[in-house]
Order: C-alpha cells, then structure tokens, then sequence
C-alpha cells in the first residue's frame, strides 16, 4: 500500500494504523500527486491499482476494513461519496439543476433560447427581436 496525502499529520497517522496490522504491507509514502505517481511507479504498491474511495476522517477499524477489501479485488466507495455522485450524476438530479438554472432566465433570455434552439443565427434572432447583434441591447423599431 502507498499512502498519499499532502498533510504529514494525516500521513503519520494512516501510516501509524497500518503498521500496527500484519496483514497489510505499506511499501511508501507521497505527500502530492505528482510524488504519488512516481513513488507508485518504482514501488508497484496494490497491484490492483485505485479501487475504491474513502475520507480520510474514517475510523480507524472502517479503514483497515476497506484497505482489506479492496486489496482482495473488491471495489468500494464511502456511503458519503457515493451519495453524492448518485446526487450530482443522476439524471433526476441533473434536470432537477437543469430546471433551477432555466428558472433563473427572464423572459427575454427565454425567447432567445427559444430562437436558439431553432437553429436561428444571432443576426436572425438580432432582427427578429430588434436586439443589436453586437451588443445584445434592444434596438430602435424602424
């Protein structure tokens, strides 16, 4: 296992709860994520490469559980993270934020979307909405 994280607190501890464990090998340590990537190049730690996901702020008996799980070929991510995925990548979520964002247009900005999404060109929507095309400001009626 390689522990990378830019706290050296935070190391000292990951590395303190691992070392106490038989059963689990730490081979090296990054504090970044460029050193990470060199260090797990020449060091080869968890051969099955990043297969889960866990806060640092974990107990110390959930970490050593998922180190174990995901080192015998299990993939897992934390409760908190994987809720917030489902949240942010859901398409529920995604019209839900989709509808927030449509709410926060005038009526205006609407009709021009409107124009848009008809394939009309900014100087036909100009034109049409006696709008400056430069400028987006509304134009003397001729």
């Amino acid at each position: 296992m390689l522990i990378a994280d830019d706290d050296a607190l935070t190391r000292a501890a990951l590395r303190t709860i691992i070392d106490a464990h038989d059963d689990i090998e730490l081979v090296g340590e990054a504090s970044d994520g460029l050193e990470a990537i060199e260090r797990a190049a020449e060091l080869h730690p968890l051969k099955a490469g990043a297969t889960g996901f866990l806060r640092k702020d974990a107990p110390p008996e959930r970490l050593l559980a998922f180190i174990r799980s995901t080192g015998a070929g299990d993939a897992l991510l934390d409760p908190t993270i994987t809720r917030r995925l489902v949240e942010r990548y859901s398409p529920t979520s995604a019209r839900q934020a989709q509808s927030a964002r449509l709410a926060e247009l005038t009526a205006r900005e609407v009709e021009v979307l409107r124009e848009v999404a008809r394939g009309q060109s900014n100087a036909e929507i100009a034109a049409q909405m006696y709008l400056s095309e430069a400028t987006g400001t509304q134009s003397a009626r001729r």
